[in-house]
């Protein structure tokens, strides 16, 4: 084995990765308490020091401990993290919202479910097969079991539609439709959280899909198209009409990739995948409300 560490077991890495954000928010806490008792600084500035104080702790013993991946690139590795990261506080916003306004637990009691649950679905395995899914001695692919490969299959195809024999892409916008209805009257800063969470979240699936495919933009995966079209419709008043415009529109400029699509299309991995169709998506979002403002809106019926 030379000098190189064998992969851990799940239940080894899971056991050391909580360990290892127990650490990380001691240091965080102690941090912001002596910042703001004994410096003086304000809290909101000492918190934010703290954090990436607290977040670089974090990375350095998964790095090094929980899943001993030292041998692969710090920077890539860092730069994987930082999305996990903000994905996992869209996350986390998304289900203390949810925890406090529709199911009125206390915030703090909403804040601890929260965090468990977004530990175990969502950072723990990004962590394992997406930020240190190299610089290890495991073969590739072997850091997703056989059920998980189910679970990233499912949310990448979403549900099995990406294997629809004609025009998946075109099924995996159509699922987006319900969703958006769903979320039109919701205020937009929790329509661009959950987008966000999306693209996030979609990155980690399809990087992973993408090794054990061996295709970087496989056209099962259709996460991307779901994507997509939820930033087509951020802030578009949402009707039966701007929905049918905004699918047209969304399915010609995820066809047509225009720049930066493009340049996102060429890359063969997760962020290629879902970053192609969050830039058509843009573009639909500024035709659609250029086009809204000079007619002067759409009727809602």
């Amino acid at each position: 084995m030379g000098d190189r560490w064998a992969a851990p077991s799940h239940g080894f890495a899971l056991t050391r990765a909580l360990a290892s954000s127990a650490i990380a928010s001691g240091v965080h806490f102690g941090l912001l308490t002596a910042a703001v008792e004994v410096l003086g600084m304000h809290f909101l500035v000492a918190n934010a020091l703290a954090a990436v104080a607290g977040g670089i702790t974090n990375f350095a013993l998964n790095r090094q401990v929980a899943f001993q991946a030292r041998h692969g690139s710090v920077v890539r590795q860092g730069g994987r993290y930082a999305v996990t990261s903000a994905t996992s506080l869209a996350w986390l916003t998304l289900l203390m919202h949810l925890g406090t306004t529709v199911g009125g637990l206390p915030y703090q009691l909403s804040w601890l479910g929260s965090s468990v649950l977004t530990m175990l679905l969502f950072l723990y395995p990004a962590h394992r097969v997406f930020i240190f899914s190299e610089g290890t001695d495991r073969p590739e692919g072997q850091e997703i079991p056989a059920w998980g490969r189910k679970v990233l299959a499912a949310l990448g195809t979403v549900g099995g539609l990406g294997y629809v024999p004609i025009a998946p892409g075109t099924a995996g916008t159509l699922a987006a439709l319900p969703v958006i209805w769903a979320l039109r009257d919701q205020p937009l800063w929790l329509q661009a959280t959950f987008a966000a969470a999306v693209i996030g979240s979609g990155i980690v699936v399809a990087d992973a899909l993408g090794r054990l495919w061996g295709a970087g933009d496989d056209q099962r995966i259709v996460l991307d198209e779901v994507a997509g079209m939820l930033v087509s419709m951020l802030a578009v008043p949402i009707s039966a009409t701007t929905l049918a415009l905004g699918f047209l529109a969304f399915r010609a400029a995820d066809m047509g990739k225009p720049w930066p699509a493009n340049l996102f299309d060429r890359r063969k991995d997760g962020f290629g995948c879902m970053l192609d169709d969050v830039a058509a998506g843009a573009w639909v979002l500024a035709a659609l409300h250029v086009g809204l403002a000079v007619l002067g809106g759409v009727d809602h019926g």
